[in-house]
């Protein structure tokens, strides 16, 4: 259901913007992860499953180059097993980049994103 009636159309809307647009980059990778098992039932009856849906776009691989100028900060909600996944996937496909942040996220930002969330960044320092 969250496949066909979320997922679907998403991908289907991204296909038709401009490939030449700069302020989105449409994920190479999209899941779907049920989170409770079972159906949950909201304060007017209504049922819902919850879920959350992890997209991988791919853009440290098309953005940056192997070098020591490239900088990683990597922070996680509750999820010390993806901050670690991510460091090794980086280590893998950047081995000369610094990671200078593994962290959690802050209370703000990691009660709005929820548990699981990683949030990942990158900046080239060329002098």
């Amino acid at each position: 259901m969250v496949e066909a009636q979320l997922v679907k159309p998403l991908s289907e809307k991204e296909a038709h913007q401009n490939r030449f647009s700069r302020s989105y980059i449409p994920p190479q990778a999209r899941r779907v992860r049920v989170l409770e098992q079972g159906r949950s039932t909201d304060g007017r009856g209504a049922e819902f499953v919850v879920f959350a849906v992890d997209q991988r776009s791919g853009a440290i691989l098309r953005k940056t180059a192997d070098d020591e100028s490239l900088h990683v900060g990597i922070a996680h909600a509750a999820a010390p097993d993806r901050l670690e996944a991510l460091t090794s996937l980086v280590r893998h496909v950047r081995p000369r980049a610094t990671i200078d942040m593994a962290t959690m996220l802050g209370p703000v930002i990691g009660t709005h994103a929820g548990p699981g969330t990683v949030g990942f960044f990158w900046f080239h320092d060329r002098d």
